[in-house]
């Protein structure tokens, strides 16, 4: 009955180890002081990981060895180490923010219908807006651990809350020399991942002490290195125009995006969007608009980026609805009626690089949550309502949400959620996930923000990357659609891209303002 954690392992024999690790990726070792450390009760040893030696994916770092976790840690926190970091990239978030928007002068093109830029000449007017978003981090409850036995007979066996255990084991026999077989890795409860514990870093790390050691070893993660060292949601910056006719509806469209790209996590210094990644709720846009214009541009960035729960969905999804609510405002129109209007007759849409979408299947999900939340009903006075869909994992997904703002306080009162995942074997966990999805798009939305000075991250822990507390969690109602039982979908992603563009529009409709840069608590000073 119980439910073994990676900070629960216990091995026979075992040291206990944490890591002082470079500030910046590419940084290395100077030099170290250890002297105040083994001076710590308990503390053993001191030791060196090198990067150039393990894998680009690591940093180089300086680990304490122990007999239990406190006392690594602590010894950890009595080191005294130096880096050598003069030769790196070392921008700050406004620096890189100009950085992504000038590198759209040149943009590489990934969808191209028609011609964009000749209909906007014959448009009646053109409408434009920019959109910045910030760096995320996973903020998973539990850190990351990892406990490693490299033994003599040349195998190795692995104890960690692992979300990819096949690249592990993969990441790992290449690192050690040896035939896959011969790494074995034991998964544990997650605590959290979303994406961060699909990297093999942190097991990485843990065996190579445990081969420099010939003993097994767990390594603890501090929260502060968790959020220092992560592998992050990538920033993005966007441009968003449409020609406009005479009732106010698109006849182009131009979509300017550009973010590090995910696959430098697997080619280190592959950093430009690729086309399956602009087509995460970007380059894959449903409405009927006959001239389309998708591009991106190129960037390099000093972090590295990785998988976060639903992708680049989130920041695509977040200027698309964003634009859209803006565009129907403009026209004068409710914002589901003016989905529908561009949606037309129902079809299946076959975009490249994402999977086929059944608009008339996302137009029942849109009619269910304008039903259900009362789209129509007058609010009380001072609150706002907004809306946003998306499709995204082969699922259809929209969000109604109503937020009070006083003062630059906002207050999420409830959020209707409908998806159709074609069948939900398990309807249970399906409302699960869209009740996290809320949970987790709001502490996105509202407070997500992960900032550089010269290179490195100035977070380092809750107080300054907040997540959505308990009394802040809005009443949640879910309502499921089995649209199409031989055409499954997702669920644990899904939810997410809806959860912010629902509340931006949610807060516009209550005060009148727009926000166009996450996160919210910094932009709402501003605007309101």
């Amino acid at each position: 009955g119980a439910a073994p954690f990676g900070i629960d392992v216990e091995i026979p024999g075992m040291v206990y180890a944490c890591a002082a690790r470079a500030p910046l990726p590419k940084a290395t070792l100077k030099g170290f002081d250890d002297k105040a450390a083994l001076k710590v009760p308990n503390v053993l040893k001191v030791i060196r990981l090198r990067r150039d030696k393990i894998n680009h994916l690591v940093n180089d770092s300086v680990v304490v060895i122990a007999k239990n976790t406190w006392a690594a840690i602590q010894g950890k926190r009595a080191l005294q180490v130096k880096w050598d970091d003069f030769r790196l990239q070392r921008e700050s978030t406004p620096d890189y923010k100009n950085q992504l928007e000038h590198s759209l002068k040149d943009p590489a093109t990934w969808r191209r219908e028609g011609d964009a830029k000749a209909a906007e000449k014959q448009a009646e007017e053109v409408f434009s807006r920019a959109y910045h978003t910030p760096y995320l981090l996973h903020a998973q409850m539990e850190p990351l651990v990892a406990t490693a036995h490299v033994k003599q007979d040349k195998t190795c066996e692995i104890w960690a809350p692992c979300q990819d255990p096949q690249r592990v084991q993969k990441t790992i026999a290449s690192y050690l020399g040896v035939d896959v077989k011969k790494v074995t890795v034991h998964v544990t409860f997650l605590g959290g991942g979303f994406g961060r514990k699909s990297q093999p870093d942190f097991i990485l790390e843990a065996v190579a002490i445990s081969k420099q050691l010939k003993k097994p070893v767990k390594l603890q993660w501090t929260r502060e290195d968790d959020t220092k060292h992560g592998f992050y949601h990538s920033q993005s910056f966007q441009r968003l125009s449409a020609g406009l006719d005479k009732k106010g509806y698109p006849i182009s469209w131009h979509h300017q995006s550009v973010f590090k790209s995910l696959v430098s996590v697997m080619f280190e210094g592959f950093d430009a969007a690729t086309p399956f990644e602009f087509a995460m709720a970007g380059s894959n846009m449903p409405y009927r608009i006959d001239n389309v214009l998708c591009e991106t541009g190129e960037t390099h960035a000093s972090v590295r980026v990785g998988w976060l729960r639903s992708v680049c969905n989130i920041f695509h999804s977040f200027t698309v609805n964003s634009f859209i609510n803006e565009l129907a405002d403009k026209a004068g129109i409710d914002p589901i009626e003016y989905r529908k209007t561009l949606y037309g007759k129902p079809r299946v849409i076959k975009p490249d690089f994402a999977k086929p979408m059944h608009t008339k299947r996302m137009l029942t999900v849109m009619e269910k949550t304008k039903k259900e939340f009362g789209w129509d009903k007058p609010l009380p006075k001072g609150h706002g309502k907004g809306f946003a869909e998306q499709f995204s994992f082969n699922s259809h997904v929209a969000a109604a949400m109503e937020v009070s703002v006083k003062d630059d306080n906002v207050t999420v009162h409830r959020c209707t959620i409908t998806i159709d995942c074609g069948f939900a074997v398990n309807p249970e966990t399906v409302r699960a996930q869209m009740e996290g999805s809320v949970a987790f798009g709001l502490s996105a939305g509202l407070y997500g923000k992960i900032t550089l000075k010269d290179g490195a991250v100035k977070q380092s822990n809750y107080h300054d990357y907040p997540v959505l507390r308990m009394n802040e969690m809005p009443k949640v109602d879910v309502h499921i659609i089995n649209g199409d039982p031989n055409n499954m979908g997702g669920v644990g992603e899904p939810g997410v891209p809806v959860i912010t563009p629902a509340l931006v529009a949610a807060i516009h409709n209550a005060t009148g303002k727009r926000i166009h840069d996450l996160p919210v608590v910094d932009t709402i000073k501003e605007v309101v």
